[in-house]
């Protein structure tokens, strides 16, 4: 069976799915998450999305994509993931009205009834999963859900998942596992899976035309991409017919750069080096670059992420921002480097790694050191 197909028949049977995003600051998994949120609620289905580690990161989404509305939609994981359902047998008793209140940490369940009292042997409880279906989106293998994964155990053994990937590190770990590693996009994947939808025109409104529509131009770099296809620009073309509004995209993503960003954006071009033989290209920045334009830290890091994009010819790119005259933060874009990096004489903290991106800083150590001792690791590494 066309694993679309299958993917397809297992999301329709679902009444109550619970959506999972890659913790990732990648804007096109954050838009095909929230896309299947409105296609499963299109139809009745009682989705829910969530996205591990949020709750530190939400406010860095908000000042980033402010344009994307329904980011609020994307819950933490302290969200009940388990459910109980308490029966009482009314044979016997009638009953007539109830209401419930939670004191000193009881729950208190007052009924109002008629005929002969509930026993003990009228109670009875059991514990249910809350979801019927999870779908998991842009995770190479479970361990990137972090303690998620392991405090979930649970639910995620006993509930069938839907893998949805297009990395070719993904590890196959779902019961359905639609990982389509030619495809250019996630969120291209998507429009594939509501193409698929008998009723694929209600559902592409101006809305959703535009938040996948987001996800490719983010994710192929507004079509500049060297794996971008054919289909994947007709399925643009299709979007900008569901009147996805391409101009806001673009307004948001690229035009919002100011003479200052610029510049600084060129002192990261004019100190780029290459070594042909890894694949391996990297730049650096320092205080004395930036400090007359007087650019916040976050319009820096925005810099950076923007410039580590997959290019030709190279797999890998380091870009070394000297926060101050100790602190070094470290931006790789590498598909090379799996495990975390640990660097002899070197402090490493506040380690991030989702997919091909790792970034972390370095504590006391001066720009030049710190470059040329991941240089080292890396060049070892690859």
């Amino acid at each position: 069976m066309d694993i679309y197909k299958q993917t397809i028949e297992k999301v329709l049977e679902s009444h109550s799915p619970l959506i999972i995003l890659s913790p990732t600051n990648d804007l096109g998994i954050l838009t095909s998450g929230l896309v299947l949120k409105t296609i499963l609620e299109s139809r009745n289905q009682k989705a829910r999305i969530v996205m591990p580690e949020i709750e530190h990161i939400s406010s860095m989404f908000q000042k980033k994509y402010p344009f994307i509305e329904n980011l609020k939609d994307i819950d933490n994981t302290n969200i009940c993931l388990h459910s109980v359902v308490i029966s009482l047998d009314t044979s016997k008793t009638k009953v007539h009205d109830f209401s419930y209140e939670i004191q000193n940490n009881q729950l208190r369940i007052n009924l109002t009834t008629s005929g002969d009292y509930f026993s003990s042997s009228s109670i009875n409880s059991k514990h249910i999963a809350p979801y019927d279906l999870v779908i998991i989106v842009g995770s190479s293998s479970l361990k990137d859900l972090g303690a998620f994964a392991e405090n979930q155990r649970d639910l995620l053994n006993k509930t069938t998942i839907i893998n949805i990937d297009n990395n070719k590190s993904n590890t196959f770990f779902g019961t359905i596992n639609l990982i389509d590693t030619e495809s250019p996009s996630i969120a291209e994947m998507v429009y594939n899976i509501i193409d698929s939808l008998d009723n694929n025109q209600s559902i592409l409104d101006e809305k959703t035309a535009t938040l996948l529509l987001t996800g490719i131009i983010y994710t192929t770099k507004n079509f500049k991409s060297q794996n971008v296809t054919s289909k994947t620009l007709q399925i643009g073309s299709k979007l900008l017919a569901a009147k996805a509004n391409r101009q806001d995209i673009l307004k948001n993503l690229y035009q919002n750069y100011t003479p200052e960003l610029l510049k600084v954006w060129g002192k990261i071009l004019v100190k780029l080096e290459y070594d042909q033989s890894k694949k391996l290209t990297w730049s650096s920045i320092n205080q004395n670059d930036i400090w007359p334009y007087n650019i916040e830290d976050e319009n820096i890091i925005k810099i950076i992420e923007d410039f580590i994009v997959p290019m030709k010819d190279i797999e890998s790119v380091a870009i070394f921002y000297a926060k101050n005259n100790d602190t070094i933060q470290v931006y790789l874009q590498t598909p090379l480097i799996t495990k975390p990096i640990e660097i002899e004489n070197m402090q490493i903290s506040e380690m991030y790694q989702n997919k091909h991106f790792i970034s972390f800083s370095i504590e006391h150590s001066a720009l030049p050191i710190a470059q040329e001792a991941v240089l080292k690791y890396l060049q070892e590494k690859i």
